[in-house]
């Protein structure tokens, strides 16, 4: 799997502690997913848990289109994860990924990086 992710994204731990960057789904996979994702619950009904499967899926295949839905299925998404993963999936504002890059800047999310003037 490639180390240098094409799109920008939340940097996820996956279930078998992988370590992958998330994207958010682009328009493409938005309007395939939208019904699906106007009725998401986040409970563990079968539609709820499909949808996770697909989207991470259609997030993941923008940065590794070399992964399968199985490895997905099986190996990256558990119980543990599948809301955190979803929430990575729909960062639709990009505030979890900007404040994971504050974190390895060393600057906190809102602060200005040392020697930048704030307006």
């Amino acid at each position: 799997m490639s180390n240098l992710p094409k799109f920008k994204g939340v940097r996820q731990v996956f279930a078998d502690g992988t370590e992958l960057v998330v994207p958010p789904l682009n328009l493409a996979a938005v309007e395939v997913l939208q019904e699906r994702l106007v009725g998401f619950t986040g409970a563990l009904d079968p539609q709820s848990v499909g949808l996770v499967v697909d989207a991470t899926l259609m997030a993941l295949h923008r940065n590794y289109p070399e992964i399968t839905r199985e490895r997905v299925v099986n190996d990256l998404l558990d119980l543990g994860n599948m809301a955190e993963v979803m929430e990575a999936v729909m960062d639709v504002s990009g505030l979890k990924r900007k404040q994971q890059e504050a974190e390895l800047a060393g600057t906190p999310l809102g602060e200005a990086p040392a020697g930048m003037a704030t307006r």
